[in-house]
């Protein structure tokens, strides 16, 4: 039966206190990378500390990085009581020990995603999630994406809707091309994010889940712009 993007996202935010306390508790077996700029990498550290010497490097779209526990985050219970900036000031102090192609050693928690399998989904549809950036650059206008349980998806660029379904495996979700759009003319950066959102959102997309912070990201295996998204509330 298809699964789509948002029932894995909605089972990974609400499945067991021991898969959303990730900073203390064992947290996912595996994270990939997110928030890291294209040309960027993600350090691997000798110790918990970004002044500690740098033992390896994990690229921006990297993922399968094992996990080998995490620290300084908080627990179930802290992070269900905390406000939405206790959440994010806790993921900065987050760090994590891991393993990366054989490397082990630590990297920064806010840095980190779980590595999701789209199979670990639930069939319970029902919100929308907001563009927040578009590689390293913030949105602009509204653009937003959803999810039926049927494959279908619909929502805006920021400049013109569109609808369309995808398809998913156990990794990648694959969008089915071309999305059917509106025809408005896109002035100035609506335009230009708007090409590289259409761009990203075609053929197969590795997909991360940040819990900690409620934010999906879509990972172009043709090195197009990562699209990072914010659920709304």
């Amino acid at each position: 039966m298809l699964k789509t993007l948002l029932t894995a996202v909605l089972a990974l935010s609400a499945i067991t206190a021991a898969t959303v306390s990730l900073a203390e508790a064992d947290g996912p077996d595996y994270f990939s990378v997110t928030g890291v700029a294209s040309n960027d990498v993600l350090n691997i550290r000798e110790t918990s500390s970004a002044r500690a010497r740098k033992i390896g490097a994990i690229p921006p779209n990297a993922g399968g990085i094992r996990n080998l526990g995490c620290k300084n985050g908080l627990n179930f219970a802290e992070w269900e009581k905390a406000t939405e900036e206790e959440r994010q000031a806790a993921a900065k102090r987050r760090w994590c020990k891991i393993d990366y192609q054989g490397t082990v050693g630590w990297v920064a928690g806010r840095y980190l995603a779980e590595d999701a399998m789209l199979d670990e989904a639930i069939e319970e549809p029902g919100f929308a999630w907001q563009l927040i950036s578009v590689g390293d650059k913030n949105a602009v206008g509204d653009s937003e994406i959803s999810f039926t349980p049927d494959g279908s998806i619909f929502g805006s660029t920021g400049c013109n809707s569109f609808n369309g379904s995808v398809l998913t495996d156990e990794e990648k979700i694959t969008f089915q091309t071309p999305l059917t759009t509106t025809r408005m003319a896109c002035p100035g950066d609506l335009g230009i994010q708007e090409e590289a959102f259409l761009n990203a959102l075609s053929g197969e997309v590795r997909f991360s889940y940040n819990p900690v912070i409620d934010q999906i990201s879509f990972i172009p295996a043709d090195g197009a712009s990562v699209l990072r998204f914010q659920r709304l509330r």
